[in-house]
C-alpha cells in the first residue's frame, strides 16, 4: 500500500496488463458499449459526446485513460476556433484525423514561430486559418503541404516570402480569403467559388 498526499494508505496501481477497459453491458446482453464507443459515437444511441468538446478541452480528456486518448485520436476534429500557438507536430500527433486548424495570430498579439516545414503537419486539412501569420519564415514552400485544402484564410499574410508561386499548390480550392497586397491575378486564376479580399482585422 502506498501513502497518499492526504495521509491515508492508497492502493498501489494495478500493472498495465491487469487494467480493464471501461465498458457497460445492456441488461439483455445484446450490446456492449465501451467508453470509446460512447465518446466517439460508434453506437446506435447517439452521436457521441466528443461533439461537445473542442480540442483545448480534448487535450485534458485524453489524459483520463487509454480509451479516452484513443477516442480523441480517432475523432475527425473540426475545431476552427482554438488557436494552435506552437508545436504543430504535437498537435497533429494528438489529433491525427483533424480536418480544421487555426494557426492565426490574434490582432495585436505576438507572432507565432511557425515555419514552412511545420506545414507538413497540416497536410490533409479541409479548413485552415492562418490569418496574420506574416512572418518571413513562412514561404511558398509551406503551400506545397496544402494541396487539396478547401478553405484557406490567409488575410494579413503579406510577407514577401510568399509569392504568386504559392497559389500553384491551391488548385481546386473552394474559398480563399487573402490580403489585397497579393497579385489578385494569381488568386483569381484558381477559380475559387469564394474569393474575398480584405485585412484580417476587418472582422
Amino acid at each position: 500500500m502506498a501513502s497518499s498526499a492526504l495521509g491515508y494508505a492508497a492502493p498501489a496501481p494495478a500493472p498495465p496488463a491487469a487494467r480493464t477497459r471501461f465498458c457497460a453491458h445492456r441488461a439483455d446482453g445484446a450490446t456492449t458499449h465501451t467508453l470509446l464507443s460512447v465518446l466517439d459515437g460508434a453506437h446506435r444511441t447517439g452521436g457521441g459526446v466528443l461533439g461537445f468538446f473542442d480540442t483545448r478541452a480534448a487535450r485534458a480528456l485524453r489524459l483520463v485513460s487509454e480509451e479516452a486518448r484513443e477516442a480523441v485520436a480517432s475523432a475527425p476534429w473540426f475545431d476552427k476556433d482554438t488557436r494552435i500557438l506552437r508545436h504543430l507536430g504535437r498537435w497533429r500527433a494528438s489529433f491525427p484525423h483533424a480536418r480544421a486548424a487555426n494557426i492565426s495570430v490574434a490582432y495585436g498579439a505576438p507572432k507565432n514561430t511557425f515555419a514552412s516545414a511545420d506545414f507538413a503537419h497540416l497536410a490533409g486539412v479541409h479548413t485552415l486559418n492562418m490569418a496574420l501569420c506574416d512572418q518571413a519564415t513562412i514561404t511558398d514552400a509551406a503551400f506545397a503541404h496544402l494541396a487539396g485544402v478547401h478553405t484557406l484564410d490567409m488575410r494579413g499574410c503579406d510577407q514577401v516570402t510568399i509569392t504568386d508561386a504559392a497559389f500553384a499548390h491551391l488548385a481546386g480550392i473552394d474559398a480563399l480569403l487573402l490580403n489585397n497586397r497579393y497579385n489578385l491575378a494569381a488568386a483569381a486564376a484558381l477559380g475559387a467559388r469564394l474569393l474575398r479580399v480584405g485585412g484580417a482585422e476587418d472582422d
